[in-house]
């Protein structure tokens, strides 16, 4: 049987390009000027002009502040099968506008034991302001409970675990308890699916390992297998490649991308969108068809 790209199998999602950026939003560029604009296009590039590639690191304090569940994850990761990897951290470029701002610190990395599947721990701080302020809220207004929810959430962490496949034809299957949180679609061929934060690690492997046997069961492609960090930096480099060559391709920023990042709703963000078309040496006629970029600096 022919073979079929996995996220064609499996649907697309236009959330997760593969390094994690925060849940806090980064600011637009301000103004809608030509400057502005050719300042966001200078931003979207210089996000891809470097390869995250994971580095190791020794020092788990950078993980977050719930040790326990470190020692919690790397449990259960074991008790499935899973090789440690150790852990790990990934630099990539300037975070886009509209996503988020800081990334993980450190991340827990593990490989099934047949090389199929790589799962990452990570933890990602809750904006602590906006949930105090609800909490405070929800205390005038006598809902002691939510209260109670609220101050708990700004206490805690986010613990973020992220399951990935990585096929022969070069699609990718993400399985994650991430929120999604991109403004910029991935390249053809990453599939990323979204679980609730709430749910436990057992549930997303549950969910993962089903959306590969659907992908066999459909006649898609076989998984790559990874063994060590070098593997991981090999994907990574390929994954880079990939999303450079797929932003080049389309100009760097498609119409319907720029409301998120810039902040404004689809009307406006549209009308602009001629505008950027030219300021990026682009025909305005043609979205696919490059004129040359050029240097974007301010005339």
């Amino acid at each position: 049987m022919e073979e079929r790209n996995a996220s064609t199998l499996l649907g697309e999602s236009r959330f997760g390009l593969p390094f994690p950026d925060s849940l806090h939003s980064a600011p637009p560029p301000a103004g809608t000027t030509p400057d502005a604009l050719r300042a966001l296009v200078k931003q979207v590039r210089a996000h891809f002009q470097t390869p995250a590639l994971p580095e190791p690191c020794r020092d788990v304090r950078l993980l977050g502040r719930s040790p326990q569940a470190l020692d919690s994850s790397r449990v259960w990761f074991a008790q499935q099968g899973f090789l440690s990897l150790g852990l790990y951290q990934r630099r990539q470029g300037p975070p886009l506008p509209g996503a988020s701002t800081a990334r993980p610190s450190v991340i827990d990395g593990h490989v099934s034991a047949d090389g199929v599947v790589v799962g990452e721990y990570f933890q990602l701080r809750l904006p602590r302001l906006p949930l105090l302020a609800r909490a405070v809220g929800a205390t005038l207004t006598g809902d002691g409970e939510a209260a109670r929810h609220r101050l708990d959430q700004a206490r805690r962490s986010r613990h973020v675990l992220r399951l990935v496949t990585e096929f022969s034809d070069g699609s990718t299957v993400v399985t994650t308890n991430e929120p999604p949180h991109k403004p910029l679609d991935p390249p053809p061929g990453w599939d990323m699916h979204h679980e609730a934060l709430h749910h436990p690690p057992s549930h997303l492997l549950g969910v993962h390992l089903q959306r590969l046997r659907a992908v066999r069961q459909q006649g898609g492609p076989s998984p790559v297998s990874m063994r060590d960090l070098d593997d991981l930096r090999a994907q990574a480099l390929r994954w880079w490649q990939k999303s450079l060559s797929f932003r080049e391709q389309v100009g760097w920023i498609q119409r319907d991308e720029l409301p998120a990042l810039l902040g404004l709703p689809p009307a406006e963000a549209d009308a602009l969108y001629p505008i950027l078309r030219v300021l990026m040496h682009k025909d305005p006629r043609d979205p696919g068809h490059t004129t040359g970029l050029g240097p974007l600096t301010s005339s």
